[in-house]
């Protein structure tokens, strides 16, 4: 009997050590817990997806869309997942003749006609891209198709972890659509052309810093790509080392790179990028950026080879709550520190996005740049000369995540899950109007001369609209200015029953309320309901 009492004895005590070398481990993340967390992240089997979800699609009528020099016809189509809700765009390709290839950020694929684009049947599921191995892709950044030898090719670029889940790099896949799937179809891209440096997880990242822009340059065959640098650069993120990576030839990020598209070997171009989401190769070779600063100064660069363009030692802008930004110049008191200066910048930020040159496309827009905003929700068409430049803001209403011509039209991708179709009006003499930009203003654009529409920051006189729905009437908790009737329906959630009440009737709704009748009409309070859902 002793003896076996020696025994659970001895495995008790056995059992208590380990245990509280364990949890001293875990508490500590020392070397024994990391190894034994990636053992098991590498041993877990990945879980594929067994079929793509369907998709809905929704018609909105064809719009006048008006600027200086050139009307449109406009036409929505808006893509929902099978809940119902949002699928957002990021990224819009032209494909043969008037088509083009709408890209989810879930990796549902849409073949869109948009020359003919009169009802739902123009847009049509085409199947959803998987990784290599299966799984689902949650973190594409951009698609690109090139003619090789008569045929195309279609690429992704997208971020990919290792299978510790401790590093992660920006990957270029090719990607097989030579022929239309079944909506339900899996279409797995093929493993990586391309494999940035991977940088370790270690200090966190932001993947919408990625960059991860495609571009095709047929003069040597390659593919140009931007690498954001996923805010590791010792502002919003540390980073290991003494230079920041973006600084780095050691690193890949924040880089714009130059790719062999058949060995997959890399050079790096330029140096000393954020967040350059937007990418364009012109007929004649000119590479243009796009770059999202931090509060302020977003920018539009020429790329050329060995410049360094100065992030995060300068910038035009400013660290997030502050009025100042800690520069750091190559040769103090020179233009941009001694780095190489944006052709364009923009304060306050818009939040650029993607860029096309356009060509080929309308004569009265040909030769300028075309760049898409998030914030500002507007087209940016930017017209060069030798002396200066000028900007005209064309607004759309919609966070603009990318855009591209097919078939003598503007295709646009948006974050709120909408495919804007714009055909120039052929005869301009028929679309002349005394109104002017004015009709481009949606009714929620109307809200925003009081409310704050693009962040959870009240202003003064009235308080921010993001994330209403859902929400207690009367809780914004940086706004004081509520009067005692709101104040008093506190316990009461906005629904959009009570929301279409109070737009309706503000008074009758919470008597002595700051919020003047507006006299909306019926379309307008539609068109509220179903863009206000959009400010999450």
């Amino acid at each position: 009997m002793s003896r076996y009492l020696k025994f659970t004895a001895l495995v008790a005590v056995v059992a208590s050590l380990t245990f509280c070398f364990g949890f001293y481990s875990a508490l500590r993340k020392n070397v024994v817990f990391d190894s034994i967390v990636k053992t098991v992240r590498y041993l877990k089997p990945a879980v594929a997806d067994a079929s793509a979800p369907e998709l809905r699609l929704d018609m909105s009528d064809r719009t006048l869309l008006d600027t200086t020099l050139l009307p449109f016809h406009r036409m929505d189509v808006t893509v929902t997942d099978e809940d119902g809700g949002v699928l957002p765009i990021v990224a819009v390709v032209a494909d043969q003749r008037d088509e083009a290839v709408a890209l989810g950020d879930d990796g549902s694929l849409l073949r869109v006609e948009t020359e003919s684009c009169v009802d739902s049947g123009c847009a049509r599921n085409i199947g959803r891209l998987t990784r290599p191995d299966g799984t689902r892709i949650d973190d594409i950044y951009d698609m690109m198709r090139i003619e090789v030898d008569g045929r195309p090719e279609w690429y992704v670029s997208y971020g990919q972890l290792d299978r510790t889940g401790y590093s992660k790099s920006l990957v270029i896949s090719r990607v097989d659509l030579s022929t239309d799937a079944d909506s339900d179809a899996l279409i797995r891209v093929e493993p990586p052309v391309f494999q940035a440096r991977p940088f370790s997880l270690q200090n966190g990242h932001a993947k919408r810093a990625a960059g991860g822009a495609i571009a095709y340059d047929p003069r040597d065959d390659s593919i140009v790509v931007t690498v954001g640098d996923y805010s590791l650069n010792g502002i919003a993120n540390d980073f290991p080392g003494d230079v920041p990576p973006p600084q780095s030839p050691d690193s890949d990020l924040g880089k714009v790179l130059r790719v062999d598209r058949k060995t997959g070997e890399s050079r790096i171009i330029s140096s000393g990028h954020r967040n350059p989401q937007g990418l364009s190769i012109s007929a004649t070779g000119e590479i243009i950026s796009t770059e999202h600063a931090p509060k302020g100064g977003d920018e539009i660069n020429l790329i050329r080879d060995g410049q360094n363009y100065g992030w995060p030692n300068v910038s035009m802008g400013t660290v997030y709550g502050t009025y100042e930004f800690p520069q750091k110049p190559l040769v103090e008191g020179t233009e941009h520190g001694g780095y190489t200066p944006p052709i364009s910048a923009f304060l306050p930020s818009p939040g650029i996005g993607a860029i096309i040159h356009a060509e080929g496309f309308n004569k009265a827009w040909d030769g300028d740049l075309i760049a898409a905003t998030l914030k500002a929700r507007s087209l940016f068409r930017v017209r060069r000369w030798e002396n200066g430049s000028y900007t005209e803001q064309v607004y759309i209403g919609d966070r603009i995540r990318d855009l591209d011509i097919a078939g003598g039209n503007l295709v646009l991708g948006t974050d709120g899950g909408k495919i804007i179709i714009l055909s120039p009006v052929e005869n301009v003499e028929m679309a002349r109007t005394e109104i002017g930009l004015h009709t481009n203003l949606n009714a929620l654009s109307n809200c925003g001369s009081c409310h704050n529409l693009n962040y959870p920051a009240s202003t003064p006189g009235a308080p921010h609209l993001r994330n209403l729905l859902g929400r207690n009437i009367a809780s914004a908790s940086d706004y004081d200015g509520y009067s005692d009737a709101l104040k008093s329906r506190g316990d009461e959630v906005w629904t959009e029953d009570r929301l279409e009440a109070f737009l309706r009737d503000p008074q009758s709704f919470a008597s002595g309320t700051a919020m003047p009748d507006l006299d909306l009409s019926d379309a307008d309070i539609s068109e509220l309901m179903t863009q206000i859902k959009l400010l999450r």
